[in-house]
């Protein structure tokens, strides 16, 4: 899996600095992770999707099928984990939403590695999927933002399953996509 090597970067300075680590994740990381020396454990609930992303719209079905689809799952998968073993951080990737989700309902710590490009609309940089260069002049720094305000605008159509999900952890609805990040 692509952002495994970046997890295991960060896993090794945590153990290095005193930390347990463990990994859920999806069954082809398993050899890695225990490679390096870490327990780990497999998503058991099935994700469920919604049929708002069309056939052939990349960003859209990505959106579906990896980040807000699962949410639900990943978070009762991470919660099973967080509630099974004593956990003081949870360090998620930045795609894994339910995990985030499972953390602030058992009211511990999380980070959301970002080992590519922020799937959090930064001011100033294109958003991913744009194909939009880092802007240098005012044409280019308004076009950056009229993307990002789009970005945004297609993920919060999600907005109510990522909702569905913070239901499932018994956390109260968010107003807006975003301010999954900014907790």
């Amino acid at each position: 899996p692509g952002h495994l090597g970046p997890t295991l970067t960060a896993a090794r300075q945590l153990r290095n600095r005193g930390h347990g680590v463990r990994f859920i994740a999806r069954e082809d990381a398993r050899a890695a992770v225990e490679a390096a020396g870490y327990s780990f454990t497999t998503w058991r609930r099935t994700p469920s999707f919604t049929p708002i992303a069309p056939d052939g719209e990349l960003v859209r079905t990505a959106y579906d099928q990896l980040l807000f689809g699962p949410a639900a799952a990943r978070a009762a998968d991470t919660r099973d984990e967080i509630d099974r073993a004593p956990t003081d951080a949870l360090l998620s990737d930045i795609g894994l939403f339910g995990s985030a989700l499972a953390a602030e309902a058992a009211r511990i710590p999380c980070a959301l590695l970002t080992p590519t490009i922020s799937l959090r609309p930064l001011p100033g940089v294109p958003p991913i999927g744009t194909g939009l260069w880092s802007p240098h002049t005012p044409e280019e720094r308004a076009e950056v933002e009229a993307a990002n305000t789009r970005f945004i605008a297609v993920m919060n159509e999600w907005l109510p399953m990522l909702n569905e999900a913070r239901v499932s952890q018994d956390l109260p609805p968010l107003d807006h996509v975003l301010e999954l990040f900014d907790r």
